[in-house]
């Protein structure tokens, strides 16, 4: 069932638009504090938001645009009593989906929510170059979606990194990933050593890196025979010519399956080069083989 949040400042109009649509078996939270319900979306899945227009601390449009930044896919209906062209027109331009009269109406509020829902959600992409304007925590965790990666550790003045194509935005506030990494991997216990690690964000054209980080361990091979590599912020290896990387604090490791989960708090990061495209993972480009 569809994820709804309402905000309103006051908690009447919360209570009164939750009863109708948890009456429909909609999961509702509600809110009177501008600052809680974008909080509550930078880590929480909303389909739908009901905002009133008329809040304490912002506008309900300003509020519209911080969630739109949040969650692009979010439908949102507004509430006013005192509609204007100007607002209105502010409101549509921003991605508001419908508006609704107050005092609500129940027939209305639950037809609007209906219909809403049922829209098709149309999300515009951004080019790369043109990310200039968002930021950096954006442009890496949306890097994250279809790219190839190599994740490089150092402990004990050893260094070793592997190719994945699995790394997972976790949370947004505190930014978090999250990787999944084989025990037969020397990574793995180096990372579990150390408490750190990097993503590095292969380019398109780094295919050849990621293969070599990716067909054999680094119990078997020095996989940066010849390459002296930079280092981030916190230390770990950064491998030339490569989009960004996010460096991790190790907070957490989940055994599941073959695997372990690393979840890593991020804290550093950098956008290399935004003229650079990241590389999209294949699955008929790449072969793992783990030996042991």
């Amino acid at each position: 069932m569809a994820q709804i949040l309402v905000l309103d400042d006051v908690q009447e109009a919360v209570d009164a638009v939750r009863k109708v649509l948890e009456r429909r078996g909609y999961e509702v939270v509600g809110f009177t504090d501008e600052d809680a319900a974008i909080d509550h979306v930078k880590n929480h899945p909303v389909d739908l938001a009901i905002l009133d227009i008329k809040l304490k601390k912002m506008d309900g449009v300003q509020v519209l645009g911080k969630l739109k930044e949040i969650q692009p896919s979010i439908k949102v209906i507004m509430l006013t009593g005192y509609p204007t062209h100007a607002t209105v027109e502010e409101a549509m331009g921003l991605g508001a989906n419908a508006y609704c009269m107050k005092p609500i109406d129940r027939s209305e509020i639950e037809s609007k929510v209906a219909e809403v829902l049922a829209q098709e959600t149309h999300i515009e992409l951004v080019r790369y170059p043109e990310k200039a304007e968002l930021t950096t925590q954006d442009i890496l965790f949306r890097s994250l979606s279809t790219g190839v990666y190599i994740v490089t550790v150092q402990d004990e003045g050893q260094i070793n990194g592997m190719t994945t194509p699995w790394v997972t935005q976790l949370s947004y506030d505190p930014p978090m990933v999250m990787v999944a990494i084989s025990p037969l991997r020397k990574c793995h216990e180096m990372i579990t050593n150390s408490g750190q690690f990097a993503v590095n964000i292969l380019a398109s054209g780094q295919v050849d890196v990621a293969s070599r980080f990716g067909l054999t361990t680094g119990r078997e091979i020095d996989k940066f025979e010849g390459v002296v590599p930079e280092r981030t912020a916190a230390c770990n290896p950064l491998l030339s010519d490569v989009v960004a990387y996010i460096d991790c604090e190790l907070v957490k490791t989940v055994a599941v399956g073959d695997h372990s989960l690393f979840v890593g708090e991020v804290i550093g990061a950098e956008v290399l080069d935004l003229t650079l495209s990241p590389l999209i993972f294949e699955p008929s480009d790449y072969f793992w083989e783990i030996r042991p």
